[in-house]
């Protein structure tokens, strides 16, 4: 069997060392459209960017792509289903027998005047990672807008380096759209301890200057003087090559429990994909490492027609001055929560629950607390 991978992220590299742990009869063909060995993505908004020279660890070796695992640094510019094959940038067919999208997300534009200035910028790969460790010197003065995750994890990187930062965040709060209010409040708190101006209820309205950015304006009036800037606005899935090709696509690529999309032999795993959730009961699209692991193992087992794992608990974490933040769970639902913590410590743990029944943890410096509460969600 030729299995045919397109991205060679967590999801993508997960499900070629799983199907090689399974003996599968075959070939595995990674394909990666970045001139590098795959390597592991969080550290880019954190280590890779608070300290110096770092660069993001490898997932695997080099000696891992041989044998029945191949890499290839390629671009796939289409899918022809009725052929079972791929078109490569080179132009060059590529055919396989089961095909597996792993194109992961990319990061969502800022939509207003000056967007396109030199300074403004992203964070979605090593290279983004490896401008902004250059850029990021003591002194700067970088504007970060969104405040969820990625975009505190960055604000707290530049402050380490010596970086003025200011957060600009639409929501009256941070991290809005994935922490309760509580837990949300002890990292605001923790921000502006380490002296980053938060401005929140803000919409940004315009990035100004000649050739590069200069300022950053808000509809509320704020000018906001800086010398970089990082939009952080959230994630889009990568459906473009799947939605051409005909497969069925809504906020991602739509898949079944097994992941199989619309297409026969056509399959999508990772952040790319709307996967139908049996312990939520819609359709959820994760991105998070813990979620693409996940899916490979149950997409390995598919290929292999083997007994597919039971659905794994959601998970995330988080690194944001020294602190550690720990999600697992679904925030969705939930209708009380039990707050654990001194109002005057940055040390908490909050228990969501619905009907009585533990749904969610978050903590925050909590590891004890965050491990029990997750092996009791995951027999849940």
């Amino acid at each position: 069997m030729r299995i045919v991978i397109v991205g060679a992220g967590h999801a993508g590299v997960a499900l070629a060392d799983n199907l090689r742990r399974r003996r599968l009869a075959g070939s595995v063909t990674l394909l990666s459209d970045e001139p590098r060995l795959p390597y592991h993505r969080p550290p880019l908004s954190k280590a890779v960017l608070a300290e110096e020279g770092a660069r993001p660890p490898v997932l695997r070796p080099e000696s891992f792509y041989a044998g029945e695992i191949s890499l290839r640094h390629a671009v796939v510019d289409a899918i022809d289903p009725a052929e079972h094959s791929v078109r490569l940038g080179t132009g060059e067919p590529l055919a396989y027998d089961r095909l597996v999208l792993a194109t992961g997300s990319r990061p969502r534009r800022l939509a207003v005047p000056g967007a396109e200035l030199q300074g403004v910028s992203y964070l979605r790969d090593a290279a983004d990672a490896a401008y902004l460790s250059r850029v990021l010197v003591p002194g700067a003065r970088l504007v970060v807008i969104g405040a969820g995750y990625v975009g505190l994890e960055i604000a707290a990187a530049a402050r380490k380096r010596g970086c003025k930062v200011t957060v600009i965040e639409r929501a009256e709060r941070v991290l809005a759209r994935s922490a309760s209010a509580d837990f949300a409040a002890r990292i605001e708190a923790l921000h502006r301890a380490n002296d980053v101006n938060l401005l929140l209820g803000r919409s940004v309205s315009e990035c100004a200057g000649d050739t590069a950015v200069r300022e950053v304006r808000t509809r509320e009036g704020d000018a906001i003087g800086c010398d970089h800037v990082l939009v952080g606005i959230g994630a889009e899935p990568s459906t473009a090559l799947a939605a051409a090709a005909g497969l069925a696509c809504a906020d991602g690529i739509c898949v079944s429990d097994r992941h199989e999309t619309s297409v026969p032999d056509v399959f999508a795993i990772g952040d790319c994909a709307s996967v139908p959730s049996r312990r939520y009961r819609r359709r959820i699209r994760h991105e998070s490492i813990g979620a693409a692991q996940a899916q490979a193992r149950v997409l390995a087992a598919v290929l292999t027609s083997d007994v597919l794992p039971t659905e794994e608990l959601p998970w995330f974490w988080s690194d944001q001055f020294g602190h550690k933040l720990q999600m697992a769970g679904n925030l969705i639902g939930t209708d009380n929560a039990t707050v654990e913590g001194m109002e005057n410590d940055i040390a908490v743990s909050i228990i969501h629950k619905h009907g009585g029944l533990i749904q969610a943890i978050e903590c925050l410096d909590k590891p004890d607390v965050y491990i029990m509460v997750k092996r009791i969600l995951e027999v849940i």
